[in-house]
């Protein structure tokens, strides 16, 4: 096995659980996690799931800014020479965080 600074992570979202782990469901706020990652390991890339929160706006550029990490989200970056992308949340009707039109997210899709 590599040592943790040469190698990277990558987070396939619903990150989240709530308190106890009893019931489905649920939304948080998951940087803590990603932080974890991107203390630990040379670089985290993944998506947010249905369920993960990162605060406001300015705490999820800063989580960006301040670590190797980076939450993709209709984008790719490039990592060490492997290019990673992906599109966060989930397509849906639902009023609630992460989930978003279908039109909204195939232009996210179909940007790369």
């Amino acid at each position: 096995m590599p040592s943790l600074d040469r190698t990277g992570v990558l987070v396939a979202g619903d990150m989240y659980t709530v308190p106890g782990a009893d019931k489905r469901g649920g939304t948080g706020d998951v940087r803590s996690v990603w932080y974890a990652f991107a203390d630990r390991f040379r670089w985290v890339a993944g998506v947010a799931g249905n369920h993960d929160l990162f605060g406001t706006p300015k705490q999820l550029a800063a989580l960006t800014l301040e670590r190797t990490a980076h939450v993709l989200d209709g984008s790719v970056v490039e990592l060490d020479g492997l290019s990673v992308g992906g599109v966060s949340y989930v397509s849906g009707r639902r009023r609630k965080p992460g989930y978003r039109p279908l039109s909204e997210q195939l232009k996210r899709l179909m940007r790369y």
